[in-house]
């Protein structure tokens, strides 16, 4: 186990990560172009809660990132900056609906995908495959 994180958070980074994973999946495999944006919108928030839980306690790290996002705070930490930037990209994706295209948010979702992944093996420990 790493020092960084307790088994809970862990465990629910793990979780999150997962099921981004499936919501992805189904995510292709909709042909409705609106149900596929919403699953892959389903699939990022997801993958970002692992990443919270990964870091610290989401019910934390929301009102944190929606402070800087309305330019309360500063943004001077390079963790901070790249959770904003992550919820930035959700929204860009929530408000351009059905016109960012199915193509689009799958390959956005599998960015964060990919990226929730590496942070969250690089804190607990654990191999990314064993995500899946």
């Amino acid at each position: 186990m790493s020092l960084l994180i307790d088994e809970y958070r862990k465990n629910w980074a793990i979780r999150f990560l997962r099921e981004a994973k499936s919501d992805l999946s189904t995510a292709d495999k909709t042909p409705i172009p609106a149900m596929s944006v919403s699953f892959a919108v389903m699939a990022m928030r997801k993958a970002q809660t692992s990443v919270y839980y990964s870091i610290g306690d989401p019910s934390y790290l929301t009102p944190m990132v929606n402070d800087a996002l309305e330019g309360k705070k500063r943004i001077e930490n390079p963790t901070m900056k790249l959770l904003v930037d992550v919820e930035l990209m959700i929204r860009r994706c929530i408000n351009s609906g059905e016109r960012l295209g199915k193509d689009i948010a799958i390959r956005n979702a599998q960015t964060l995908i990919e990226m929730a992944s590496k942070m969250v093996s690089l804190i607990t420990g654990s191999k990314v495959g064993e995500f899946a």
